[in-house]
């Protein structure tokens, strides 16, 4: 195994609401600027929105749209790829092993489909972000990076940001498994000022309060 292969490796999901912002490389550049090994994951945008409404009127079948959005977000994958000129694109968690790239985009439909809903359920309450959470799991991630374009100033848990509507159901689920492995969760609201990195709790803790 590469010495670039062991250094810490940091996921980092980037929300499909931000492929419209033109100068988002630039403004995470320090994320990018730290020391170890990074991995890109996109989401669908606006096609997985649109599927997500053909499915509510069951023009489509729930587990038709599952395997069509992770389609959706392979296409994205190579088209963000443009935007990240010295990530390359990888398919697997033995290409990432052997990776000796310190920046890569995952394209999950390959891993998805060898596992087809086994250790990830299939369905609507399973989104990229609870996929990315399972990928930065399975690849012994020290961290997983949430880029969204919403977010509060100060910390908030993960139930909270499901009763917002920033993160699917399943993900305080797989979030708990992160947890007992040891993987941080942070947040980053990408379209703010302040680019903060806040971490991300499981639950409610007490003397919470929701803004």
């Amino acid at each position: 195994m590469s010495y670039e292969s062991r250094l810490p490796l940091t996921l980092i999901k980037v929300g499909g609401s931000l492929f419209d912002l033109p100068d988002l490389p630039h403004r995470l550049h320090e994320l990018f600027a730290s020391a170890g090994r990074k991995v890109l994951l996109f989401g669908g945008g606006d096609d997985v929105d649109a599927l997500r409404r053909r499915t509510s009127t069951n023009a489509i079948s729930e587990e038709d749209a599952h395997w069509e959005a992770i389609r959706l977000m392979s296409s994205s994958a190579v088209m963000q790829s443009r935007r990240w000129p010295l990530a390359h694109i990888i398919h697997s968690f033995d290409e990432l092993m052997t990776s000796h790239a310190p920046l890569v985009i995952f394209d999950t439909a390959y891993e998805l489909k060898r596992d087809a809903g086994h250790s990830l359920p299939i369905g609507w309450h399973v989104t990229s972000d609870s996929i990315a959470a399972w990928i930065a799991l399975k690849s012994d991630a020290t961290e997983l990076v949430l880029l969204k374009s919403v977010g509060r100033e100060e910390p908030f848990s993960i139930v909270q940001a499901v009763e917002y509507g920033w993160l699917d159901a399943y993900f305080p689920t797989i979030a708990k498994e992160l947890e007992i492995a040891g993987i941080e969760i942070s947040w980053i609201n990408a379209r703010g000022s302040s680019l903060n990195r806040l971490p991300l709790r499981v639950s409610k803790q007490v003397g919470d309060r929701d803004a």
